[in-house]
């Protein structure tokens, strides 16, 4: 981990890794409480209206319905990491003609983020491309 996910994670006991979607990884708070005092309001939306939780290389999102979720970012060097409270189960889509197979987020507080490759080599990280 790195000093902001420490900061994210660091009074929260309990996570599920529940659902991966491309890049896009969630992670299920079963205990604790994530510190989201950086975090903003959403910035980045769907045509619809729906919530973009991840931006793919080829221009089709990873896409969540937006009824019925309270959620939050924070964007640091070009990454964003949400914070969603999905009030009921909801559908994760990705907008492309040949999409991933939707996926169900059941209720629950989540922290929603790209997954990192981190090269030992070059001492970087950077957003895994889908």
């Amino acid at each position: 981990m790195n000093k902001i996910t420490d900061k994210i994670f660091k009074n929260v006991t309990k996570v599920e890794y529940s659902n991966a979607h491309g890049e896009i990884g969630f992670y299920k708070i079963i205990s604790g409480v994530p510190d989201t005092s950086d975090f903003g309001p959403l910035t980045d939306t769907a045509a619809n209206g729906d919530i973009i939780v991840g931006h793919s290389e080829s221009g089709h999102h990873h896409v969540i319905e937006r009824e019925d979720i309270e959620i939050t970012e924070f964007a640091h060097d070009g990454m964003k990491i949400f914070h969603a409270i999905v009030k009921e189960n909801k559908r994760l889509y990705q907008d492309a003609s040949a999409p991933h197979e939707a996926q169900i987020i059941e209720a629950g507080e989540y922290i929603i983020g790209s997954l990192i490759d981190y090269d030992p080599f070059t001492k970087q990280a950077r957003r895994v491309a889908d």
